[in-house]
């Protein structure tokens, strides 16, 4: 895919973003696929995704997308906030709970689209007509979360499965102890612009001390860990998630560290075939790590990459990373969420699909919720196998030898557009000045 210029080709990426989405009480409501395809969910990590990049872009691409989509999303999380205050992994269109996994980072990610949408509101001249119910669900949000997941002892959150639905994510992660830092930043923006003072004193408190335990933490030999286990053990293994510092603005906090760690997931986890990056190595003996269509490169992950290197000046690096992940895309210029290859494919579908050994992954009880309907489970197979077959037949028609996974995927388009927009000159993103209230 080739376009003039990467505010052209941003704009691209918005309209396929677009494609993702469902009408929704008169709102267009992100979904992470088209409806009918292999997540036709609203996932709050993908709504978060997709708010991230409504924040980064310039109101001139984005304004009416964006005031759309955000309003959308919010009065969608008001609706689907369980009567305890928390957030699952994912919802149908009547805002019916279709989860699966435990995924704890989820509250962080519904507060970090309400907080952005209040932002978002007042930045545009008026607060939004739902301020007042989105900050009190954040606040419910919040403070469920840290009764339900939060450890005092150690200060930081427990999860069983967050952005690898895996688990692996067992433990103490870094990604989700990030989750949980943006939550209480954004939050604590958001009610500071609202002039919710109360609430901005009790969300500086929780930030200050929970970016203290994110430095005392997962810092270790001057690198960012991805976990400590739950026997308290550095899981020191390479992963996307060492981009977390980036993605949830924390590197300031050990800049030195942050850099190490983003150079490793750059050398570790490159694909030597496909190029671009895993999102962690594939060593698919140990039940906790799970391959979706064969291994491969997931190119929402690589744009975070190419975001980093361009804000850190590295222009040149970006667009390499850039037009690796464009050649990926299908002739419409959808992305797809990972690219394999038909060998790796093939070598899935026998060792763990036709094995049974893909499904007890997917469905392992350690990381299920308790009680999950089996009607669920066996449409979530189904979806499965479906979407292993649409693979094989797009890679047949394509014949380029590429399998492509779940495409359009909205979290792909959203990062890119991020990325293609830093590339075009835009400003480096600045967080808005936070007071801390004593």
């Amino acid at each position: 895919m080739r376009a003039a210029d990467p505010l052209s080709q941003a704009a691209m990426h918005l309209g396929r973003l677009r494609a993702c989405e469902s009408e929704w009480n008169g709102y267009h409501l992100p979904l992470a696929t088209p409806p009918g395809q292999r997540y036709p969910y609203v996932y709050p990590r993908d709504l978060a995704a997709v708010a991230r990049a409504f924040d980064r872009l310039p109101d001139a691409l984005v304004r009416e997308q964006a005031s759309d989509a955000l309003r959308g999303a919010a009065e969608f999380l008001l609706r689907a906030q369980d009567l305890d205050g928390l957030w699952g992994q994912r919802y149908d269109l009547d805002a019916a709970d279709q989860s699966i996994y435990r995924q704890e980072d989820n509250p962080a990610h519904a507060v970090a689209v309400l907080a952005r949408h209040v932002r978002h509101e007042r930045q545009l001249g008026a607060p939004s007509p739902i301020e007042e119910r989105c900050l009190d669900a954040m606040r419910r949000g919040l403070l469920a979360a840290k009764l339900a997941h939060h450890r005092p002892e150690i200060n930081l959150y427990y999860s069983t499965t967050s952005i690898h639905e895996s688990g692996m994510e067992t433990g103490y992660t870094l990604w989700t102890n990030g989750a949980y830092r943006d939550a209480y930043r954004l939050a604590l923006q958001a009610a500071q612009e609202a002039g919710a003072t109360e609430l901005a004193k009790a969300w500086a408190h929780e930030l200050e001390h929970h970016e203290d335990s994110l430095r005392r933490h997962f810092v270790q030999n001057g690198e960012w860990m991805r976990a400590l286990t739950p026997r308290g053990r550095f899981d020191r293994r390479a992963d996307v998630t060492l981009l977390s510092p980036y993605y949830f603005r924390f590197e300031h906090l050990d800049p030195e560290a942050s850099e190490r760690s983003a150079r490793r997931v750059e050398r570790d986890l490159w694909d030597p075939d496909l190029g671009l990056l895993q999102r962690y190595l594939p060593f698919r003996e140990d039940p906790a790590i799970h391959i979706h269509a064969g291994n491969g490169p997931w190119l929402a992950y690589t744009a975070w990459l190419a975001q980093r290197h361009a804000e850190k000046g590295d222009k040149e690096r970006a667009k390499d990373l850039v037009a690796r992940i464009h050649a990926f895309a299908g002739s419409d210029g959808d992305l797809p969420e990972h690219v394999s290859t038909p060998e790796r494919f093939r070598d899935f579908m026998r060792d763990e699909w036709e094995t049974g050994l893909d499904f007890e992954k997917e469905f392992d009880p350690a990381i299920l919720l308790p009680r999950v309907p089996f009607t669920i489970i066996l449409e979530e197979a189904n979806r499965m196998k479906h979407a292993y077959d649409a693979a094989q037949a797009a890679a047949d028609q394509a014949g380029d030898g590429v399998i492509r996974f779940a495409a359009p995927l909205a979290w792909a388009h959203a990062e890119m557009a991020v990325a293609l927009h830093i590339l075009a000159g835009g400003k480096p993103y600045v967080d808005p000045p936070a007071q801390r209230t004593s």
